[in-house]
């Protein structure tokens, strides 16, 4: 995938860029994904406005599947998780909160 594209793109629909969703997906893959983490190199930054920005258009279509704000949230940002090495998400891939949406 073409991240630095989709990433440009993003920007220029609106994504807020180093907002806390990005913050907390950087630190997350530094810790527990460093090998990925390392792979994506220079692309990192692209990557992860493309994961959290295709996380962020998730929610309103979980709003409309029934989920209400919170879930739709919560669910998206699981999805936007990277899976670990044995291809399911572990408790430890879990973000950190912030009393504070960051929508």
């Amino acid at each position: 995938m073409d991240y630095k594209a989709k990433a440009v793109e993003a920007i220029a629909n609106g994504y807020p860029r180093g907002n806390l969703d990005e913050v907390n997906l950087r630190r997350h893959m530094e810790r527990h994904l460093p090998k990925m983490t390392e792979e994506l190199g220079e692309d990192l930054t692209d990557f992860l406005i493309v994961r959290v920005e295709r996380a962020l258009e998730m929610i309103p279509k979980l709003m409309e599947q029934g989920l209400g704000p919170m879930e739709a949230r919560n669910e998206a940002m699981r999805e936007m998780y990277p899976l670990g090495e044995d291809d399911e998400l572990s408790e430890t891939l879990q973000p950190e909160t912030s009393d504070t949406p960051t929508m």
